[in-house]
């Protein structure tokens, strides 16, 4: 009796240790990634996740980008993004989507969220054939679809192997949900810069192409003559220049 509490005291110091060592070098490595991003031009960082595991994310608010950081290369990667590449943001738990927000193309950048309770990703995982034990969860991620073919998923990984769903895995929810929110936030502050330059830039050229072929059409019915149409033709041309600037 007295070798087998020994055995596993000495165990249990070695997964102690084994334990410190990971925490450390996990730190040492987090505070390298963090000296890289400082030093990455035009980005500044204003909040920054990393889950379990490799995968982490910073935020650049104000230039509106994401910095998608990978751990698992030497060095780490750190790739810089604009948010406007984002597609989706979801958060997806077992196999099924809990949480989207996605980009949608044919809304011309507008963005559509909805909560997916079920569905297509609980048909998949009914599909799968994994087994999984009521009140537990084994796989709790958040995953952005990038424009990018390359590289086109990140995933944040917050739990990796079953966790019993208690006010352990609450917070762990509470904290990817937050974070998905602030992601769909800045990707609407990006859509509305966006939608927002883009009426900028368009409206002014079609309101001086609308007036062009109304004074066009007046030349032809007589009522203007061509120096008249020659003088408004050049006040609107060049204010359509000044809208341009």
């Amino acid at each position: 009796m007295d070798e087998i509490i020994v055995t596993a005291l000495i165990g249990g110091i070695i997964l102690l240790v084994l334990a410190m060592r990971a925490s450390r070098v996990a730190y040492h490595t987090q505070k390298s990634v963090g000296a890289s991003i400082a030093e990455l031009p035009e980005f500044s960082c204003d909040h920054e996740v990393f889950g379990v595991g490799y995968y982490g994310l910073a935020i650049d608010e104000k230039r509106l980008k994401f910095c998608l950081i990978d751990k698992s290369q030497k060095p780490p990667l750190l790739k810089v993004v604009q948010i406007k590449d984002v597609l989706s943001c979801e958060i997806i738990e077992d196999g099924n989507s809990v949480v989207s927000t996605n980009r949608g193309s044919q809304l011309g950048g507008a963005l559509v969220g909805g909560l997916a309770f079920g569905g297509v990703g609980a048909l998949a995982g009914a599909l799968s054939g994994k087994k999984k034990t009521i009140g537990t969860a084994t796989n709790l991620a958040l995953q952005l679809t990038i424009n990018d073919t390359e590289r086109p998923i990140h995933t944040i990984r917050f739990i990796i192997g079953e966790t019993k769903k208690d006010y352990l895995y609450s917070g762990i929810l509470h904290t990817a949900r937050r974070w998905h929110s602030l992601i769909t936030v800045i990707m609407k502050r990006a859509a509305v810069e966006i939608d927002s330059s883009t009426k900028y830039m368009q409206a002014p050229l079609h309101s001086v192409a609308d007036e062009l072929q109304k004074l066009a059409d007046l030349l032809k019915m007589g009522l203007l003559s061509e120096a008249e149409f020659a003088e408004q033709k050049a006040k609107l041309l060049g204010r359509g220049h000044q809208a341009d600037r």
